[in-house]
């Protein structure tokens, strides 16, 4: 059931009529409602876009109040606080955890970052492709009112409890679908804060053109039992989809094509766990007999060739079992040499296209051996196309490899940031080219490497790596894994974003990347390798309650994970 806020909650429909003008209909927890006309001291006339409109609605009504205003993404939620920080007035100190948050984007991500200027203005904006720590470290410092307003979007709703005294919100969505009427009820329960406010308020800017009403969002009835994905989605299931191979189900729209794809392989791997499964489960939804039956029977024909070890299968669940048994097959029959990655004196060179593809794939450098893995796996999963529909642009095997290939080395998100910049100024065609000057230039290049690194690398490919790896270590030989222990490692790394023991142990325990990439490189110049190979990383910094190489922010981070002793 969903909780709502423990304090009394004002529900505010703002409807803006004409330049400083709007109707504003006040409703209370009791129904009562009162519609009266209000001036602002802004005209929103002048207003060219509804981010102004909305920074401004905040700025004229709560501008000393702790506020979060609800977006539909993470375009908006950064656009939108750098509207709100461009005419915020502000001239109190901000805090010292702040200041050390914006010293740490200026090292680690870069000094031009536009979250920047919106902390030395006490905003933030906050979604799921900001780096962790990063993340982290915003939600604390709202909580603990050290900054007052944060641009948010649908990870407010996934497990972080952030109480706010306002909430600002228009025609409430995931992208593009509406919020569902109990996750309206999650979102709006953040208004109130039981420990300074004995009210909270919703404020919901209403536009004519909108489907859903204000109206319909404040009176639904928020106490209702989530429905389980596979309940929701079976009523876009259509029982032909069952028959059809998974890469060739089209829908009216990409969202509806995904749904529908997920619970197809939903409902197969239910029946290749057992029959009677896909049967009673079907039965307890609508369909009828004679579609029960005709379900069964594509399941049965679609599926009665499958081989994969029921292992494989069961720990790939989200990945359609035709495809993974046409992966099975696929290794199987070839030289494994061409689905592992093979050290070799070419290992570490750097070799173009046309050296490469002269060599055997296993004499090739690990970047090649790589792409050429990365290459037939997308022959049978379309990773490529997947890839495309997460990341919203352009994505190839070769620009999977070498965001990869840079990951695996433990470079600092900082440095592959800036990597990317100076590619993107200096060596893509002169008509797609960025100005390295250009603020706004910059910090697309930021979030692209951000969402990328988040979308595929640490997530597409290890995905779709793993499913390889769980069959290799069922074809392979003992002397075979030994030899090619790599790769079989390789979700790991890519997951962790590093091939260093130390690191992956310090990630495994808790601790973000970067700051275990700092944690290693300190270690290691602190301590012999003969200390290393005889001692644990976390136990060296048990003893610990700082460490002067690090800045404050990590060690901050690192007591709070209770790494290192409190002071």
């Amino acid at each position: 059931m969903t909780k709502l806020s423990p304090v009394f909650q004002f529900k505010i429909i703002l409807k803006n009529n004409v330049e400083n003008i709007f109707e504003i209909e006040l409703q209370t927890e009791k129904g009562k409602s009162q519609t009266f006309i209000h001036e602002f001291d802004y005209n929103f006339a002048k207003s060219t876009s509804l981010g102004n409109k909305m920074a401004n609605l905040v700025n004229c009504i709560a501008p000393n109040d702790f506020n979060i205003v609800y977006v539909h993404n993470g375009d908006l939620a950064q656009n939108w606080a750098m509207k709100y920080a461009k005419i915020k007035v502000f001239d109190t100190e901000i805090d010292d955890e702040v200041k050390e948050l914006i010293d740490f984007i200026r090292e680690d991500i870069h000094k031009k970052y536009f979250l920047i200027e919106c902390l030395q203005k006490k905003i933030a904006y906050h979604h799921g492709s900001l780096p962790d720590i990063v993340r982290k470290e915003i939600e604390d410092l709202y909580i603990n009112e050290k900054i007052s307003t944060i641009f948010c979007t649908s990870t407010l709703l996934e497990g972080v409890n952030l109480p706010a005294n306002n909430l600002f919100t228009f025609e409430p969505k995931k992208d593009n679908t509406p919020l569902t009427k109990f996750e309206f009820g999650n979102l709006i329960g953040r208004a109130g804060r039981l420990k300074s406010s004995l009210y909270g308020t919703v404020y919901y800017l209403e536009k004519s053109s909108d489907k859903i009403k204000a109206s319909e969002y404040f009176e639904a009835d928020y106490n209702k039992e989530i429905e389980l994905f596979s309940s929701n989605a079976l009523n876009d299931l259509e029982v032909n989809d069952l028959n059809t191979p998974i890469n060739l189900i089209q829908k009216d729209t990409p969202s509806l094509t995904s749904k529908t794809k997920q619970l197809s392989i939903f409902l197969r791997h239910k029946y290749l766990k057992g029959e009677s499964f896909a049967l009673k489960y079907l039965q307890s939804k609508n369909f009828s007999k004679p579609e029960i039956k005709l379900a069964m029977k594509y399941l049965e024909n679609s599926l009665s060739n499958i081989t994969v070890p029921e292992n494989i299968l069961r720990n790939n669940p989200s990945i359609d079992p035709s495809l993974q048994n046409q992966l099975y097959q696929a290794v199987k029959e070839s030289d494994i040499r061409e689905w592992v990655i093979n050290k070799n004196p070419n290992y570490n060179e750097y070799l173009n296209a046309n050296a490469a593809c002269i060599l055997p794939v296993h004499n090739r450098p690990f970047y090649w051996q790589l792409v050429s893995i990365v290459e037939k796996l997308d022959a049978i999963f379309e990773i490529i196309e997947e890839g495309k529909t997460k990341y919203h642009k352009w994505v190839s095997a070769k620009s999977m490899c070498i965001h990869a290939k840079n990951w695996l080395n433990s470079n600092p998100i900082g440095q592959i940031i800036n990597d990317n910049i100076k590619y993107n100024s200096e060596k893509v065609d002169e008509r797609y080219r960025i100005d390295p000057d250009n603020l706004d230039d910059i910090n697309k290049v930021i979030n692209a490497t951000i969402k990328y690194n988040s979308s595929i690398t640490t997530y597409l490919l290890p995905k779709y790596i793993k499913v390889l790896t769980d069959i290799l270590e069922v074809i392979l030989t003992e002397p075979q894994k030994e030899e090619f222990k790599l790769t079989l490692s390789l979700p790991t790394m890519l997951e962790l974003g590093t091939q260093e023991p130390v690191v992956i142990q310090l990630i495994s325990s808790g601790i973000t990347r970067s700051v275990s990439i700092q944690i290693f490189n300190i270690y290691k110049k602190n301590t012999s390798k003969e200390f290393r190979d005889t001692n644990d990383v976390l136990i060296w910094l048990s003893t610990k309650t700082h460490i002067g190489e690090l800045k404050p922010i990590y060690n901050r981070y690192l007591r709070r994970l209770k790494i290192l002793k409190s002071d």
